[in-house]
């Protein structure tokens, strides 16, 4: 199943494009959705700015001969545990999607249930992975807070930092985007929608559309910071050195999506979630940025579904 993240869309012409194939140009989305372009506009504006701020953060610490990043520091299990937990992990989800498909075609279950079955199975799946990991850490003798930067005086930093970084995201997101997406028509490659985007877009399931907005901007943030970030990036990162944990990271979360059109935007976005981690030494940082980066494309899309 593809994960949930391929509701990323950050150019606002791959938004039009879920309502209607043929609209290919920003100047054909700024007539049919108005309201799209000046919210993108003012995000972007925002996003400037932050930018800015950042920068001027990161040369201030500099300056000051203050340590801006790497504040991570190495986790208290090692590269077998990573091992065993993709290879306990990701056969259990790739079995469940087999398994319900098999189901949905015996029994002759219409698409949206099928597809509600399957976010409900995997929700469950990532449930008990995060309960055997608190387990885990309940054996090696230390906690969620000291593991992961959660200390309740980090929090209100974090989240604000997050909101910050997700900000300045956008405009280099956006670039990215763009120059992918001409790419791809230059060598002939349509970008099409993924078909869960299709979904919440076209489906007449107000229920299925909203437990795939819950999974996106709820779930799907919480296991794959905690898995991604929290989980596979210390290990990495103790063995191979920052900058090369924080590449190898990033281009596996953007691969498992398997969607060519995203993948330079979503490695991108992976390389911002590190950077976050690190900079803030808290994981709810990342959270924040992954969540409100999916809650804001989910609204664009939610907003298509309504106008269109």
């Amino acid at each position: 199943m593809n994960s949930l993240l391929d509701f990323v869309r950050i150019v606002p012409l791959q938004i039009a494009a879920v309502a209607n194939p043929a609209l290919l140009s920003e100047e054909l989305l700024r007539r049919q959705y108005p309201a799209l372009s000046y919210s993108f506009a003012a995000l972007f504006a925002l996003g400037l700015f932050c930018d800015v701020y950042l920068l001027a953060r990161l040369t201030q610490l500099e300056r000051h001969k203050r340590p801006a990043l790497f504040l991570i520091g190495a986790a208290p299990w090692g590269f077998s545990a990573l091992i065993l937990v993709v290879a306990a992990v990701a056969p259990i989800s790739y079995a469940l999607g087999t398994l319900v498909t098999l189901a949905a075609h015996t029994v002759k279950l219409d698409p949206d249930r099928s597809l509600a079955i399957l976010l409900c199975g995997e929700l469950l799946v990532r449930c008990g992975a995060i309960a055997a990991f608190g387990w885990y850490l309940h054996l090696r003798r230390t906690g969620w807070t000291e593991t992961f930067g959660l200390q309740p005086r980090r929090s209100r930093r974090a989240v604000v930092l997050g909101t910050v970084f997700y900000l300045a995201m956008i405009p280099p997101l956006w670039t990215i985007s763009t120059v992918s997406t001409l790419v791809l028509h230059l060598v002939r490659v349509e970008p099409l929608p993924q078909p869960l985007v299709e979904k919440l877009v076209n489906s007449d399931s107000s229920a299925l559309v909203a437990l795939l907005t819950g999974f996106a901007v709820v779930a799907a943030p919480l296991f794959e910071e905690l898995f991604f970030r929290g989980f596979a990036y210390p290990v990495l990162k103790q063995r191979l050195g920052a900058p090369t944990a924080l590449i190898i990271v990033s281009a596996v979360f953007a691969l498992i999506h398997y969607h060519l059109p995203s993948m330079a935007p979503l490695f991108a976005l992976g390389l911002g979630l590190g950077i976050a981690y690190e900079v803030t030494g808290s994981l709810l940082a990342p959270i924040t940025m992954h969540a409100l980066f999916n809650a804001a494309n989910v609204a664009m899309l939610l907003y298509v579904r309504v106008h269109s």
